[in-house]
Parts: C-alpha cells; structure tokens; sequence
C-alpha cells in the first residue's frame, strides 16, 4: 500500500509538472481557432493529476478498511516490460510509418500483450480508432499527424 501511495504522489508531481509545462506552449494572439496548442496538454496533465488523486484516494480507503500488502495482486513485469517495449518502438515508428500504421500496430501489439486472444477484432478496432483519431485531427482541427509511408498515396 506505501508504493501505492508513492505511485500517487509521484504521478501528482509529474502531472503537475507536465501542466506547468503546457500553460508555458506559446499561444499565438492572432489565432482564430477555439481550440488552441494549449488545450491537449493541458487535458492530459489534469487527467495525469486526476488520476494522482484517485489513486491516493483509492489506496488511502483499502488502509482504512484494513488491507495489506499481501492482499495486492502480484505485479506481472513481463507484461509491463513488454507493453513499454511496445511503446518505445511505437515511439520510434511514429515519424517513418506516419500515425496510422503505427498507431494501428501498436495497438493491436497492446492488445496482444495484455492477453486479449481476438485478433479479428483488435485489428479491426485499432484501424478504426487510428483512422478515426487520423481524420478528427487533420480534418476537422487540422492539426497535421504524420502521414508517413501512406503520405505517397495522398500527393499523386
């Protein structure tokens, strides 16, 4: 339950540093748009710190009503180890794939890692969510994702 609790604090500090970091994204003042370069990060370090607090809540309650350490579900590193694995080549695909094939590969390879057995399915859903997220930014906030290799396609 202490690691919980240090997991909570740490991802407080983390989440507030990565807001701290998205109120200083330079704004420009002749932007027209309701949705500025601010408004993601800004999201994703409130949830970051969302989730800091839940996550103390939760761990404070489970000491209340009496739990230990040995009530935890053993951690499964190899699986962790292989979904950061996943992430780093994610990363790393991002810019020469373009978005859509490596956000589709990674997570179907997510999926796939966290024991999921439906390939079908996974593949289907991470196309469709790496299209859909693909069109939401480039066509309707116009925000430019990497096309990629695709990017071939799309210029004759």
């Amino acid at each position: 339950m202490k690691h919980d609790l240090i997991v909570a604090v740490i991802m407080l500090i983390f989440g507030a540093a990565y807001l701290a970091g998205a109120f200083a994204i330079n704004e420009p003042s002749t932007s027209y748009s309701a949705v500025g370069p601010r408004f993601f990060p800004i999201l994703i370090g409130i949830g970051m710190m969302l989730s800091g607090v839940w996550l103390g809540v939760q761990t404070w309650r489970k000491q209340r009503a009496g739990a230990t350490f040995a009530d935890l579900e053993e951690m499964d590193w190899r699986t962790w180890g292989a979904a950061a694995l996943v992430l780093l080549v994610y990363i790393y695909a991002l810019a020469p794939l373009g978005y859509i094939i490596a956000t589709s590969a990674f997570l179907f390879l997510e999926a796939r890692v966290f024991g999921s057995k439906a390939w079908l399915r996974d593949a289907i859903v991470s196309v469709g969510i790496s299209l859909l997220v693909y069109g939401f930014f480039n066509g309707l906030l116009k925000i430019g994702l990497p096309a990629g290799v695709l990017e071939i396609l799309w210029t004759r």
